[in-house]
């Protein structure tokens, strides 16, 4: 059975009027799922959690409306909502130690939990194997021990387990596993995982963000007493990301030394010239006013207009691309061409020479500077400057892809020069991810099999690493985004690295914390993409809700 919790808004008396710490709250609790709560210290996490329960009394002030199937638990008496509590929806305090009677050993406040409250027929030995679930090996001596003998962590687990006993419909859990360590941890979140499968509806409140990506179906994000979002727990973590992401360009540009304002209007500008560009890029305004309003915009696809070049943000970036990515791809094709074989070959090398000379190039490949490696090339090939006067050193075709030809030549040179230094780096992934598998038992079976061992590694090692290596290669592509950067300037390509330490240099505001911002959100969605491959690519990963490790 859902709970929907609609406008719960709570408020304290105070002498300067009503304090809300949770307002107009509105929020579907899926029955047989688990919804994580996030939010940090005093943003009202706990209070909802104990509005459901109905533990907040007077003088706290609790309207709206919490509907547990068609009842109103906020209408029920204390008689009535006794008769839901504890036999239908469990609670776990945050304080455990503080949550249970210290006069009464653990057994017994497990049995009366049962007995009184549930009217239920759990014995001594379900007591006992439910504090084993949770991670107390000496159960028994736990069971005769009164709470305030116990660790916190301790006190924690046979909360939990005390509380899920009876078989609630519903379990509330504030900080179920604080103060416990990674291993318990994975034994309390695999607890969480059979109660769901059992049918358990959880709210779980935590500051945990890992746990709650891990284990919840959904979640919600709490800031100063509101829900600001709620969906799918994948979707929802994307959606905070990018907040974050966004609250830290806009940040870091304001705090960058100089006013930003006189730097734009120039050395000599007059005074009256700031002022009006301080006005008209809103930097007058209050910072959360500045931030609100840009957020504003992207939320409708206005990514603003460069102040000093007059075209919107979505062309130059645009236009940027057009050269940057196209030269990431044949980087990376050229990355690959030498990465794999390479790495491939330093596994099956037999001879130790070959191997130190394979470990070497991986090495001085790695090591080079890209602005080493680049004008060592342009001394080389470089038309006009160089000994063989093959491709262009400098600049991108006026006509772009209009003219294929002379675009891909124009990027030759910088390719080559990214496609080394990242394919020395792929060739030491490749060599570590096969050399692991080749004196495995899987390469093992494949020659008993009757394959040679080159063709053991070749054919079941490679395919064993590639979930492995296409997580490296993605990650590697979002990189590389911003490593050309060098390369760009070096080559005078207009690409996206060169453009933003222009618009940098030139402090355009506007275009620049937008450009970062586009910059955040394309790495994001790489990492999301990349994680969905590893997935379709290993089937391992399928299951992986049941054998996940929760760790700190």
């Amino acid at each position: 059975m859902d709970i929907q919790i609609k406008n719960l808004s709570v408020s304290f008396p105070s002498p300067q009027g009503d304090a809300k710490v949770l307002r107009d709250a509105d929020i579907i609790l899926k029955s047989g799922k688990i919804t994580a709560i996030v939010g940090e210290s005093g943003s009202g996490k706990s209070i909802l959690g104990a509005a459901v329960m109905g533990l907040l009394e007077q003088p706290v002030r609790v309207s709206g409306e919490i509907l547990f199937g068609d009842t109103d638990l906020l209408s029920l008496s204390e008689k009535e909502l006794n008769s839901v509590r504890g036999s239908r929806v469990g609670w776990i305090a945050q304080d455990p130690v503080a949550a249970m009677d210290p006069m009464v050993k653990v057994g017994g406040q497990m049995m009366e939990g049962v007995h009184f409250y549930q009217d239920g027929n759990d014995t001594k030995a379900d007591g006992i194997r439910q504090l084993e679930e949770f991670g107390l090996a000496d159960a028994q001596r736990v069971w005769d021990t009164y709470p305030f003998h116990l660790s916190g962590g301790m006190a924690q687990r046979v909360l939990t387990a005390m509380m899920t006993l009876p078989g609630p419909e519903w379990l509330i859990a504030d900080e179920p596993t604080k103060g416990l360590d990674a291993f318990v941890r994975r034994q309390a979140a695999g607890a969480f995982r059979k109660l769901r499968e059992k049918g358990v509806g959880i709210l779980l409140i935590t500051h945990d963000l890992r746990l709650a990506e891990r284990l919840s179906d959904f979640l919600a994000v709490m800031y100063a007493g509101e829900i600001i979002e709620y969906g799918k727990t994948k979707d929802t973590f994307s959606v905070v990301a990018l907040f974050g992401l966004s609250v830290v360009v806009f940040a870091a540009l304001r705090i960058l030394p100089g006013d930003v304002a006189s730097v734009m209007a120039g050395v000599n500008s007059p005074p009256e010239r700031v002022t009006q560009l301080r006005e008209q890029l809103g930097l007058n305004r209050p910072l959360i006013a500045q931030y609100f309003d840009w957020m504003s915009a992207l939320a409708r696809g206005d990514f603003g207009t460069s102040i000093l070049t007059g075209r919107s943000v979505t062309s130059l970036v645009g236009a940027r691309a057009s050269i940057t990515f196209p030269l990431i791809i044949l980087g990376l094709l050229i990355a690959l061409a030498i990465g794999l074989p390479l790495g491939c070959a330093a596994v099956l090398a037999r001879s130790a020479t070959v191997r130190a000379v394979f470990h070497v190039l991986a090495i001085v490949g790695g090591a080079v500077p890209a602005l080493w490696g680049g004008l060592l090339l342009i001394l080389l090939f470089g038309r006009g400057v160089g000994l063989l006067d093959v491709f262009p050193s400098q600049g991108f075709p006026l006509d772009g892809w209009g003219a294929p030809g002379s675009a891909i030549s124009a990027l030759v040179l910088p390719a080559v020069s990214v496609g080394i230094i990242v394919g020395a780096s792929l060739m030491r992934y490749t060599r570590a991810a096969l050399g692991d598998l080749a004196s495995s038992g899987y390469i093992d079976m494949a020659c008993s099999c009757g394959m040679t061992r080159t063709q053991a590694v070749l054919r079941v090692g490679l395919r064993l690493a590639t979930p492995q290596l296409v997580s490296v290669i993605g990650l590697t592509f979002a990189s590389m985004v911003t490593g050309v950067m060098v390369i760009e300037n070096l080559f005078a390509l207009p690409g996206i690295g060169n453009g933003l330490v222009t618009d940098v240099g030139n402090r355009d505001l506007i275009a620049v914390q937008s450009e970062l911002f586009l910059l955040a959100a394309f790495f994001l969605t790489v990492g999301l993409v990349v994680d969905l491959l590893h997935r379709v690519l290993d089937p391992r990963l399928k299951t992986a809700t049941a054998i996940t490790e929760v760790t700190a």
